[in-house]
């Protein structure tokens, strides 16, 4: 969130376009804890992860990789370096980046532990601290 706390969860009509969504909020076990409305100017980013409980102390081999049929394919999208205002650093491909904007998707290519439990990633413009080609 803009404020710097993390909310764990899942929405139903979270639609990039729209101003709100509805979110409730999962405790480890995935129990639903709180339901509130969350307006988007309030989000920083939204990581659309496969396990709410997952260990980042895990290490993932290349078998371990899921493979994402979302993902957008090496020829026509771009491949970028994403730098956060918390600090943290995810490559990651996407369709389409224009700076003018007020949003994007990335699918994470690396660092791989954390890429494969997230599936995409939707960073707002208040989120990204600076964006480059990756290599």
């Amino acid at each position: 969130m803009a404020d710097g706390s993390r909310l764990k969860g899942y929405s139903r009509d979270f639609y990039p376009g729209k101003r709100q969504f509805h979110f409730q909020e999962v405790d480890r076990q995935g129990r639903v804890v709180a339901r509130r409305r969350i307006d988007l100017a309030d989000v920083h980013a939204i990581f659309f992860v496969r396990d709410f409980a997952f260990d980042r102390q895990r290490r993932f081999t290349a078998d371990d990789a899921p493979r994402n049929a979302l993902a957008p394919t090496k020829t026509g999208s771009l491949r970028l370096k994403v730098r956060c205002v918390w600090g943290e650093e995810i490559e990651g491909l996407t369709w389409a980046f224009e700076p003018a904007r007020a949003a994007f998707f990335l699918f994470p290519t690396g660092p791989e532990e954390r890429a494969y439990n997230l599936e995409r990633a939707f960073f707002t413009a208040q989120a990204v601290a600076g964006v480059e080609p990756a290599a």
